[in-house]
């Protein structure tokens, strides 16, 4: 799931503006409704990738969630194994994706037993999937 969130921007942000956004905020442009059941203490976390909307040059990221594709689910429901997300290199991320910021949401376990997201395309960031 592909999903945009703004904030506040600080004036160096303002000042990297760029004329569109990154193609990972495109990601969600064909997205596909799925349920995804079996959610119930599954390990995940998100990833947001940030920059500068171009029309008004707030910060805007893409979010990726590890927990929300159904294929991606294992037996054990860790989404995240940890030697994957210590070997996570942001800098890496921001350069590969030409945002200003990469950055990590969790890590968390779900309460929910099912959710129907809209998913986009799916990313590997260190062997961790997400969407």
């Amino acid at each position: 799931m592909a999903a945009l969130l703004t904030s506040a921007v600080a004036p160096s942000f303002a000042e990297t503006t760029a004329a569109e956004l990154p193609e990972v905020f495109s990601d969600g442009d064909d997205a596909k409704k799925e349920r995804v059941d079996g959610l119930n203490h599954v390990r995940y976390l998100e990833i947001y990738l940030a920059a500068p909307n171009p029309e008004t040059g707030k910060i805007v990221a893409a979010c990726y969630n590890t927990a929300i594709v159904a294929s991606n689910i294992p037996e054990d429901k860790d989404t995240c194994p940890q030697k994957l997300v210590e070997g996570l290199d942001f800098e890496k991320m921001k350069k590969e994706y030409e945002v200003v910021a990469a950055s990590l949401n969790g890590l968390k376990l779900w309460m929910l037993d099912w959710t129907q997201v809209e998913n986009g395309v799916t990313r590997e960031f260190n062997g961790i999937k997400g969407s």
